[in-house]
């Protein structure tokens, strides 16, 4: 199982999800986590939209690290390389918006090859892993009238829910009674 930072509550959420990504071996791993997390993000948007709207929002997971929101798409690759800049870039030549999420690490990297292979009136930009879990965790807590410590834990659930699913045993699930 992956283990929480000790001191959990005194970081943010985003930190809590690097600190998690960072125990995880292997390129696969480090995608179907990272796949997962935000999946488990794109729950809790739903589940807040509705709690602030009374409406459903419709979010699609179109393929694998790609959802649909809207007109609009988050794309998610744990690697920043050619194969996935020319998949954003292709998804720019084909829709409206067009959110990248990539490795921290990556942010500027893709952010620099993203300017010059799409039209610059078209890029607005792009969210860092750990950036994203905070933008939801923040958002959806917020929307729904939870704490951040709340908030972060039902996303959590929802990402072992989602990672017991994926995977064999427990070895990528949150230990979460640390939280």
């Amino acid at each position: 199982m992956l283990a929480l930072p000790p001191d959990a509550s005194h970081f943010t959420a985003g930190a809590i999800a690097g600190h998690l990504l960072a125990q995880v071996h292997g390129r696969r791993r480090r995608e179907r986590f990272g796949h997962d997390m935000l999946a488990a993000g794109f729950d809790l948007f739903v589940a807040a939209f509705r709690a602030r709207t009374g409406k459903r929002l419709s979010v699609r997971n179109v393929l694998p690290g790609e959802w649909r929101v809207n007109d609009g798409v988050f794309a998610y690759s744990a690697v920043v390389d050619d194969d996935a800049l020319e998949r954003w870039a292709s998804l720019y030549r084909g829709r409206a918006t067009v959110v990248p999420i990539v490795p921290d690490e990556s942010a500027e990297v893709a952010r620099l090859a993203l300017k010059s292979r799409v039209n610059p009136a078209r890029f607005g930009g792009l969210f860092t892993f750990s950036g994203f879990v905070d933008w939801r965790v923040l958002w959806g807590g917020l929307d729904i009238g939870w704490r951040k410590d709340t908030a972060l834990r039902w996303m959590l659930e929802a990402y072992n829910r989602r990672a017991a699913v994926d995977s064999r045993g427990d070895a990528l699930r949150v230990r979460l009674t640390d939280l």
